[in-house]
C-alpha cells in the first residue's frame, strides 16, 4: 500500500534476492480502476570479490636454460564466477603475453613454453571474473645460457631430478573392465617445480621387467604423467595415458598381481623412487592411490599411506583419479 505521498515499498522476499537477473514490476490502480504498471530489470551479482589466483610452478625464483621447456601452472578460484568461467591470461614482462592457456573445470590452467629470452622474467597470471574483477600472482624466473659460467660452481648444469623428486603415487594392478596386457597403468608425479624429460628412464621390478623411456616425455612441474600397459582407450579401460610400458611385449614391465615391486630409475641407475607392494595392499578392479598429504613426503614405500581410490573418471566405471590429485586416504 502507498503512503499519503504516493510512496509504496517492498520488502522483499529472499527469492527476490537469488543469484541472477530478476523484473520487479508495479502496477498502479487508481480510483477509477485505470491502471500503469512500470519494469525495472535488476541482477544479483552475490558476494563481490576478485578472483583468489596462485601460480603454483614453477617455484618463485626458478633459474631455467635458454630453450628449456617449462610448464607453467596456476589456479584460481571466485565467489560468484564458477571456475571453468574465469578468465585466465599469463604474460611476462619481458616478451608479452604468453600463449597456449589450457583451462579446465577445477579452475586451472597451463601453458607450456620454451621461448623465454635471457633474463629475468617476472611472469604474471591475471584471472578476471564475470563481474570484471582481477585477481592476480606472479614469481620470478630467471633463464640463463646453458653454459653459463658460475664463479664458484664452474659451468651451471640442470640437476638431476634425486631419490623424491619424482613419486609413484597411483597404480591399477590388476583391473577388472580390461586384460591385465591393456590395463594396467601408473602414475607419476613431479614434486618440484621444473619440468623433468624422462628420456632414458626405466621403469622396472628387481626381476626381468624393465622398460626404458626411449623418446622424450615431459612431466611437468607440480605435474602427472601416467604410463599404459596401452594407450588404446577403447581397450585398456578408457585410461587417459601419457606414455606406455608395452606390458605385452619383451623389454616391458608388468605389474604383478601378488608381491612385486615398481620401481624408477634415472639412466645412470639412480632409483628416484621404489614401491613393494604384495597382494594385501590392493584390491582388482580398484585403483591404488597415496595420499595426497605424502606426495612430497618420501618415502611413500609404506601400506600405511595408500588406499583404494572411490572416484570414478574412467569410461570402465572402476574407481581411479590418472592423471588428478589422489582421494585422500583414512589415516
Amino acid at each position: 500500500d502507498a503512503d499519503k505521498e504516493g510512496v509504496a515499498i517492498w520488502e522483499a522476499p529472499e527469492e527476490a534476492l537469488s543469484l541472477g537477473e530478476h523484473v520487479l514490476s508495479l502496477t498502479v490502480v487508481d480510483s477509477d480502476k485505470d491502471r500503469a504498471t512500470a519494469e525495472l530489470t535488476y541482477v544479483v551479482l552475490g558476494p563481490l570479490g576478485a578472483p583468489s589466483v596462485e601460480i603454483t610452478a614453477p617455484d618463485d625464483g626458478t633459474s631455467l636454460f635458454l630453450g628449456e621447456e617449462v610448464a607453467f601452472r596456476g589456479v584460481a578460484s571466485d565467489l560468484t564466477t564458477p571456475a571453468d568461467e574465469l578468465v585466465h591470461a599469463w604474460s611476462s614482462n619481458k616478451g608479452g603475453a604468453i600463449k597456449g592457456v589450457l583451462l579446465g573445470e577445477d579452475g586451472a590452467s597451463v601453458v607450456f613454453t620454451d621461448g623465454l629470452a635471457l633474463g629475468t622474467h617476472t611472469v604474471r597470471l591475471v584471472v578476471t571474473d564475470e563481474d570484471g574483477e582481477v585477481g592476480e600472482d606472479s614469481i620470478s624466473v630467471h633463464v640463463v645460457e646453458a653454459s653459463v659460467e658460475t664463479g664458484d660452481t664452474g659451468t651451471l648444469t640442470p640437476p638431476e631430478p634425486e631419490p623424491g623428486d619424482l613419486v609413484i603415487s597411483e597404480m591399477m594392478i590388476n583391473p577388472a573392465a580390461a586384460d591385465d596386457d591393456f590395463g594396467e597403468w601408473v602414475e607419476i608425479y613431479n614434486t618440484g617445480g621444473r619440468a623433468v624429460d624422462l628420456f632414458g628412464y626405466s621403469i622396472h621390478d628387481e626381476d626381468f621387467d624393465r622398460y626404458v623411456f626411449e623418446v622424450p616425455l615431459l612431466i611437468p612441474g607440480r605435474g602427472y604423467v601416467v604410463l599404459c600397459a596401452s594407450v588404446d582407450m577403447t581397450v585398456n579401460g578408457g585410461v587417459p595415458c601419457d606414455g606406455v610400458f608395452r606390458r605385452e611385449s619383451a623389454g616391458a614391465l608388468a605389474l604383478g598381481n601378488g608381491t612385486d615391486e615398481v620401481i624408477l630409475s634415472r639412466p645412470d641407475g639412480v632409483v628416484i623412487d621404489r614401491i613393494d607392494y604384495s597382494d594385501s595392499w590392493f584390491s582388482t578392479g580398484v585403483a591404488l592411490g597415496l595420499d595426497p598429504s605424502f606426495l612430497e613426503m618420501a618415502p611413500n614405500n609404506d601400506p600405511a599411506r595408500w588406499c583404494n581410490q572411490v572416484s570414478v573418471v574412467l569410461s570402465s566405471g572402476e574407481p581411479g583419479t590418472p592423471g588428478v590429485e589422489n582421494d585422500a586416504c583414512e589415516l
